[in-house]
């Protein structure tokens, strides 16, 4: 059986250049014709220009439809025909009333209520389709024309091939399509009755699925991947100007170019596919027409299959069970996003994701070279081979393999690869995991099945928080792609100096790696992020933020990670009254947020100012005693501190465990793995608890301010300026803070003997020679860069980050 592709002709726009590629068409498929004979052609809608009026169809009839079929000798009941939005008539002929009625729509029976009543409304909201519904009409003398669909049954080769045209364009309006569309669920069930007894069964749509609103494109898809062999769609000729395909979701899909668009950047042409109906293999040839020659080339070519009875049952369910596995991967990534309420029923973890800054050489690097290489790594890249990345605490590397787990089964019949995501943070995941248990349960398949599955198809292994020092998990790795021969796995793990050593590839079972590492954000990161989070918010506002996070995060020391920055986001959204221009309020705002403070009364620890005061004494005692160990102490002296604290202070009742237990969960502490000794996460979080102890302890403060402690004092700036927003009340202290400060940098200040005045007049100057130059200039045609081009320009000249953390 052959079939011939069309869509999108578009006839009444470009008549000339109709006009001229015709007879060439006609010689083209002549050509194919006397090889093997035509025996349908097929249109996946957009058949005109615009459907306002019945006399466009008659027209495209008589000078492009009978001529061709004519000269092919081919009969109109094998020219199978489909609506396309553009066979619509203007949307102004709805009533906007019927519209907003039916966008209101929130289930598949709400859909198929309205549509099989056929009443009044109904037709009203058909009434764009009416001019291209009586053409087909007229068209087609012996077959089931419907509203919303059409059946066509043809004996082919001895077997009877059932063919459905779903008039996708029933809700099309001007504009964008995706996720606005409807195909009735029982009117596709009634097609598909129809056709039941049919040997192969082809489904014509002009829309991809992927534009049905999300819950009827779910239940429509299913219908079409279980009931037919052959899906062909078209529209996005624009965007996708080659054929497109896939057959491993248990139906051959495939999307053509359009045979005409003029000049809107898309290829012209046309797709051939012989299939054989003894062995279903299809081959596929893509015709380009080539205006300037006028003449049509064959310039791709392909070979592939329609898997039927078991092989078809085997390949849908698992390209259903993707789909499952998407929406509860999607519930499981949520957790990865800070929301308020509202948020989390309108949004998900894709409306917040950035991809991180991956590169090949670590920032480290980078740096050390004074060089920051623009070349990122994409998601095709690590899609694509294998990869083992390495990122700082908190740097997005769990929200990377989850965005690419998404990806995967989201477009499952693009990639042909099932994501498999296994967190090695935590050993049970290792010891109790096995592949081909996963595989039966996550699919719902039995042994054979599986089986098949783990021979035939590719696999994607996402391995979360992999030490390249544990023996149990390299080993684990070497056992699943022993079992798991196609596969590509990428991997992360935590930066350490040993990561930085490493050679630029390493082998697992074999298997090499490219080596990655995740770089602190950007300025163009942490403007992107702003936008994303800070949606509704004016242009202004967004810059007052970021610049606002420049400034936090260099005072407090705060990493530069989509963690630190989304909670800090998240801050300033929750908490409008703020005052952005006040940096201790925002700093005091992050600290209650990264504490949890709604959180500490499950502890059973009511005392907010308590809690504080725990970690305003943990901060002073790391400072005063374990300074060699930067900062850190072992779980026992942890454990000892917290039970002198409890004794010290009886109202604080919270359980040790529990209270440490919590700590690490949110991040507010941090165990070292291979020095097994605990700390503060961020540096910042302890400078601010550093300065809380301060505002109690005026002795500390008193150490500081002695003449010969200037040095010391001067490394405690930062907390010394959280202390004089803490105690800004405090006009006393605030002078000799003041004082202070130009004692200290007496060293400095005396080299301009204090003749400051003369120095800002001095300055003034030049300011006003500067701008005289510039009067001079003509700035007529200047036009400032755009935020982005500054931000990628600073970037170059002074990173916002000098050193990794």
């Amino acid at each position: 059986m052959r079939i011939i592709h069309f869509s999108d002709l578009h006839y009444g726009k470009h008549n000339e250049r109709i006009e001229r590629m015709l007879p060439v068409l006609i010689n083209a498929l002549d050509i194919i014709k006397k090889e093997k004979n035509i025996d349908l052609i097929v249109l996946s809608g957009d058949l005109v220009w615009t459907g306002e009026n019945e006399i466009n169809f008659k027209t495209v009839q008589l000078e492009f439809i009978e001529p061709l079929l004519s000269n092919l000798n081919i009969s109109k009941d094998n020219f199978i025909l489909t609506q396309g939005n553009h066979d619509n008539t203007k949307d102004e002929k709805e009533l906007s009333i019927v519209k907003e009625h039916i966008d209101r729509f929130e289930k598949n029976d709400d859909v198929d209520n309205f549509v099989n009543k056929d009443d009044v409304q109904f037709e009203l909201s058909f009434v764009k389709s009416e001019n291209y519904y009586n053409f087909i009409k007229s068209f087609y003398k012996n077959d089931d024309i419907n509203k919303l669909y059409q059946v066509f049954k043809r004996d082919i080769d001895g077997k009877k091939i059932g063919i459905v045209s779903f008039n996708s364009s029933w809700r099309a309006f001007i504009g964008e399509h995706a996720n606005q569309l409807l195909i009735p669920k029982s009117i596709a069930n009634k097609a598909v009755q129809k056709i039941r007894d049919c040997a192969i069964k082809i489904a014509v749509i002009h829309h991809p699925i992927e534009d049905l609103k999300d819950f009827n494109q779910f239940e429509i898809e299913d219908i079409i991947h279980e009931q037919f062999h052959v899906l062909t769609s078209g529209h996005y000729h624009k965007h996708k100007p080659s054929i497109l395909f896939s057959t491993n979701t248990g139906i051959l899909k495939l999307s053509s170019m359009a045979l005409m668009s003029n000049k809107d950047g898309s290829e012209n042409g046309f797709t051939s596919l012989d299939f054989d109906l003894d062995t279903f293999d299809v081959k596929i040839k893509k015709y380009r027409y080539i205006n300037s020659d006028n003449t049509f080339i064959v310039t791709q070519e392909y070979c592939s299959h329609i898997p039927m009875n078991k092989d078809k049952e085997r390949e849908v369910k698992v390209y259903k069970q993707t789909k499952q596995l998407f929406e509860k991967t999607l519930i499981d990534s949520n957790s990865l996003v800070i929301f308020n309420r509202k948020e989390r029923a309108e949004k998900n973890f894709l409306d917040y994701y950035n991809d991180p800054i991956i590169k090949e050489k670590s920032y480290f690097e980078n740096i050390e070279k004074n060089k920051i290489s623009s070349n990122n790594l994409s998601l095709n890249n690590l899609v694509s081979d294998n990869y083992i990345i390495f990122g700082k605490d908190k740097t997005g590397k769990t929200s990377l393999l989850r965005k690419i787990q998404l990806e995967l089964l989201n477009s499952y019949f693009i990639y042909k690869a099932i994501p498999v995501y296994i967190e090695f943070k935590n050993s049970y995941s290792i010891t109790n995991f096995d592949i081909t248990d996963y595989i039966r349960q996550n699919y719902f398949l039995n042994n054979s099945d599986t089986e098949t599955l783990l021979k035939n198809e590719k696999f994607h292994f996402l391995i979360d928080n992999y030490n390249p020092d544990s023996i149990q998990q390299t080993n684990f790795l070497t056992s699943i792609l022993k079992v798991v021969t196609n596969s590509i796995t990428t991997i992360t793990s935590f930066e350490t100096q040993e990561s930085l050593t490493y050679n630029q590839t390493f082998k697992i079972n074999g298997s090499l790696f490219n080596k990655a590492y995740i770089h602190p954000l950007n300025r163009a990161s942490i403007r992107t992020q702003t936008e994303k989070v800070l949606d509704e918010y004016g242009k202004d506002e967004k810059e007052k933020i970021v610049n606002k996070v420049l400034s936090i995060f260099s005072q407090l020391n705060i990493p530069y990670n989509y963690w630190s920055l989304s909670l800090f986001l998240w801050i300033y959204k929750k908490d409008q009254g703020i005052n952005i221009n006040d940096n201790i309020e925002m700093i005091i705002l992050y600290v209650d947020k990264l504490l949890g403070r709604e959180e500490i009364a499950a502890l059973g620890q009511d005392d907010y100012d308590l809690f504080k005061k725990f970690f305003a004494n943990l901060s002073y005692k790391l400072l005063k005693h374990h300074g060699k160990t930067n900062y850190s102490i072992t779980y026992g002296e942890l454990t000892e501190y917290i039970e002198k604290f409890k004794e010290d202070n009886i109202r604080f009742v919270t359980d040790t465990k529990d209270l440490l237990d919590y700590l690490l969960e949110k991040g507010i502490l941090r165990k070292n793995t291979y020095t097994e000794r605990y700390t503060f996460r961020l540096n910042g979080v302890m400078e601010y608890f550093t300065s809380v102890y301060m505002q109690t302890n005026n002795s500390f403060v008193d150490e500081l301010l002695k003449t010969e402690n200037d040095m010391v004092y001067l490394e405690f700036a930062n907390e010394l300026e959280i202390l004089s927003g803490l105690a800004r009340s405090d006009k006393k202290f605030l002078e000799k803070i003041y004082n202070k400060t130009i004692d200290a940098l007496r060293i400095i200040t005396a080299k301009y003997e204090g003749k400051y005045d003369d120095l800002l007049l001095k300055k003034l100057s030049n300011v006003k020679e500067l701008a005289h130059l510039f009067c001079n200039v003509d700035v007529s045609e200047q036009v400032p860069i755009s935020l982005e081009e500054q931000d990628e320009m600073m970037d170059n000249i002074k990173p916002i980050q000098t050193f990794p953390r």
